[in-house]
């Protein structure tokens, strides 16, 4: 936080005087205190400029080139709320994963990685989850960009040296003699300079060139290991045309995260001039995304612009704008965001349409059709959900195309409609609560009075799936990236429930939120990633006597308010309700964008809108 200096312009000379004094005094006493930068980091998350950090000086050029160029969250499926924070540099990539929660903390702990993304552009496999792949075309861009003037051969041309090879260290020794031309055709001719296999790597099967093998062991990028800096080698070395040293050849080898270039005839008093690597960071973005990867366009690319200019009648926090998205919305029932950022419409005429929220059409081809009467929807990953009155389906685009490629009825019993709700959880599940009831409306619940349902459905689970796990309470759930759920009591308290083994602990009264007040939860962070559901809830509230609709933040008790005496340290915090937005009309649905940015639906106005962090 910058702190304002005090306006000393209207003190007298005396007072001056005697606050320098005061000032040089103060200035001793702070020399050892911590310093804090002022300046904004150029990193989008501290753990990136930690790890940015461990490489050696020389190390940080070369495995990254110079500051971050853009940071995005990404779908990834199994990371919380499915989707990660990931920042691009010239040369590669950082990622915001985190570690599951354990037995011993049920808290997940972020940790920083590197993206694989020589491998995906060689094989064409995106990984868009721990255990999810969308393939595409092998990336035709030539390994070195469009330096030196060299356009060959590309990481498409690879796919073919992506195989296993004979370990040379164990056999007569030999030079490597294959060269890749520009064409991505393999050649065997002389090589400028006899160079054996020092390695084989059984992981991968390849073998790596001794003098990479003699680098590797010099500890070139500092305390980051070629192990982490640069993943296993999925290629054998090739000679090619680099346009580097007075030949203009260099031995190059593919790697998991990286290209090494090793350019013999280049001066050896300079260290680490042999060795470089591409810039394949930037060459990955490219083939992903279609542009180049500048601040300016992936702001554009992943902003979500309003359909008109109007401003919405609202009252939002500083920081933040919102404005109509979709004006007339009478046949929406829900929404969610899809993981390549397009917009799920749930129609009540039993369709599921998927539109670009910058220019949202409803007349787009459906993606899901004769739905029965359809309740609600959402996405666990990359697979759709939908309930309506003949059970929960789930759709699957496996080539991330627009198009459903598999559908599968995963609970074939219905549901009453007023005790439905979905939420992700981690690993691609999905939670569904509510009163299963056959045909004939008999109740299935297997647990005494009123009380619903909760439903665990893995992404393989097949057939039905129905469980007699028993939550109390109405309204939405939420599901935090530990697997807790957060629901609300009968008595309007805030729940955090552990289903595995069914402890709960009451985090929050909601008595001040008002008479008859409905709630759709969800996790929230104003960069897009899911936030700690322990300090900060967002939270649609409607159907209250003081006003139509609002968003309010919900900070729950670091204690359990049901029994304050068993947390007795006097800091605990006791938990709060904070509005966010206010003049709402029905809010009914929520959902939140890649960029940070929220889309509500509100029956009462029959609009969707889009309130977005200003930047």
């Amino acid at each position: 936080m910058l702190v304002c200096p005090v306006d000393t312009k209207s003190c007298g000379s005396s007072l001056v005087i005697r606050v320098l004094l005061l000032a040089m005094i103060v200035l001793a006493g702070v020399s050892f205190l911590p310093i804090q930068a002022s300046q904004p980091s150029a990193f989008a998350d501290p753990a990136f400029a930690r790890y940015y950090r461990r490489a050696s000086d020389q190390g940080q050029a070369m495995l990254w080139g110079s500051a971050p160029i853009v940071s995005l969250v990404e779908p990834f499926t199994g990371a919380p709320g499915n989707r990660r924070l990931v920042e691009y540099f010239d040369k590669g990539r950082m990622e915001l994963a985190v570690d599951a929660a354990t037995e011993e903390s049920r808290t997940p702990r972020q940790r920083v990685t590197e993206g694989l993304l020589v491998r995906e552009m060689v094989t064409g496999e995106v990984q868009l989850g721990y255990d999810s792949f969308v393939q595409r075309d092998p990336a035709e861009v030539s390994i070195f960009g469009a330096s030196n003037g060299i356009d060959g051969p590309t990481y498409a041309d690879f796919m073919a040296a992506n195989t296993r090879a004979p370990d040379l260290t164990a056999g007569p020794t030999t030079s490597f003699n294959r060269w890749m031309n520009a064409d991505g055709t393999i050649s065997e001719r002389t090589p400028p300079v006899a160079i054996e296999a020092g390695r084989y790597v059984e992981e991968t099967g390849h073998n790596i060139p001794a003098p990479f093998v003699a680098w590797f062991e010099s500890r070139p990028f500092g305390v980051v290991t070629p192990l982490d800096a640069l993943g296993y080698p999925i290629s054998e070395p090739f000679w090619v045309e680099s346009g580097k040293g007075e030949r203009g050849v260099s031995l190059v080898q593919l790697y998991e995260r990286r290209v090494v270039v090793y350019t013999p005839d280049l001066p050896v008093s300079e260290q680490g001039e042999r060795f470089s690597l591409t810039n394949a960071g930037r060459h990955y973005y490219q083939w992903r995304y279609g542009n180049d990867p500048d601040p300016a366009a992936a702001r554009q690319e992943r902003a979500v612009a309003p359909l008109a200019d109007d401003t919405a009648d609202l009252s939002l926090p500083e920081g933040y704008s919102a404005s109509i998205l979709i004006e007339d919305a009478r046949e929406i029932i829900d929404i969610a965001l899809s993981p390549s950022g397009q917009l799920a419409l749930l129609d009540a005429g039993g369709s599921v349409r998927l539109v670009d929220p910058s220019r949202p059409d409803l007349t787009a081809e459906p993606l899901v059709t004769y739905l029965a009467n359809p309740v609600a929807l959402a996405y666990a990953g990359t697979d759709l959900y939908v309930v309506d009155d003949a059970g929960l389906h789930r759709y699957q685009d496996i080539d991330a195309n627009g198009t459903v490629d598999l559908q599968e009825d995963v609970i074939s019993i219905g549901f009453d409609r007023s005790s439905v709700a979905l939420a992700p959880g981690p690993d691609g599940t999905l939670y569904l609560s509510g009163r299963a009831v056959e045909p004939s409306g008999q109740q299935l619940n297997n647990a005494t009075g009123s009380a619903r349902s909760l439903i665990q459905v893995g992404p393989t689970t097949e057939g039905d799936a129905l469980t007699s796990t028993a939550i109390v309470g109405e309204g939405p759930i939420l599901v935090d990236d530990s697997g807790a759920v957060w629901l609300v009591s009968s008595d309007d308290r805030l729940i955090q429930l552990y289903p595995e083994d069914e402890t709960q602990t009451d985090r929050l009264t909601l008595d001040s939120l008002g008479d008859n007040a409905v709630l759709a939860l969800m996790l929230y962070r104003p960069d897009g990633t899911s936030g700690d559901p322990a300090s900060d809830l967002i939270a649609l509230v409607s159907g209250t006597e003081d006003d139509g609709g609002r968003i309010v933040r919900l900070q729950p008790s670091e204690r359990d308010v049901a029994s304050p005496a068993a947390t007795p340290e006097a800091s605990a915090r006791s938990g709060a309700i904070v509005d966010f937005v206010t003049g709402l009309d029905r809010p009914v649905a929520m959902t939140d964008g890649f960029d940070g940015s929220l889309f509500v639906l509100d029956a009462g106005s029959e609009r969707v809108y889009l309130i977005q962090p200003t930047r």
